[in-house]
């Protein structure tokens, strides 16, 4: 076991690029540049990625997914990545798993089915109350369920006090499982 590796996962991180990734992203590079080993694992890679990450560092599952329109959908590829996923927790077993939105959900999936990690972290960037509201149909009767998995979470962060307050409301979670780790600013922005 490589018991200060840290693993954050995305999905196809090339099809879906936002804050969540961005600040995930930048998270990673945060640890590799303090010489925490830290790999960035991605469902799969279709095209040019947005970011570059060592070879050594980046890790793509290969999931396949069901395209419409050339892109993934990405619950599915977010369900269908929790075995792979799982697998490759297993064999590698880091000591954490990190991921955000969709990506965070399959990752605390495949957490629970590799069973033996020490933590799984849940970084959440959006009001859960908003995705519920102004979710699609299908995510809308889906998300009160999905939302059940922040309590397997070891540790659940939020880039704001306003979504802490959100989670903590929403989900009844106790006050100090949720941690604030406001979005990092790229030094070249300062």
């Amino acid at each position: 076991m490589t018991a200060e590796r840290f693993d954050f996962f995305m999905l196809c991180p090339n099809v879906w690029w936002g804050g969540a990734q961005i600040a995930t992203f930048r998270v990673a590079q945060w640890f590799a540049r303090q010489q925490i080993p830290v790999k960035i694992v991605v469902s799969r890679i279709d095209g040019k990625l947005p970011f570059s990450a060592p070879s050594d560092v980046l890790v793509d599952l290969k999931v396949p997914t069901v395209k419409i329109k050339g892109k993934p959908i990405a619950m599915l590829l977010a369900l269908t990545s929790v075995g792979y996923l799982a697998r490759y927790l297993l064999q590698t077993r880091p000591l954490a798993v990190i991921g955000s939105g969709y990506d965070g959900w399959a990752a605390l999936l495949g957490a629970q089915l590799a069973k033996d990690l020490t933590y799984s972290a849940f970084w959440e960037q959006a009001h859960i109350t908003a995705r519920c509201v102004y979710a699609s149909s299908i995510q809308e009767h889906l998300t009160p369920l999905i939302a059940q998995f922040y309590r397997m979470a070891s540790i659940i962060a939020s880039c704001s006090q306003s979504v802490a307050d959100d989670l903590i409301r929403f989900l009844r979670l106790p006050q100090e499982k949720v941690h604030i780790i406001h979005n990092p600013i790229a030094p070249a922005h300062l």
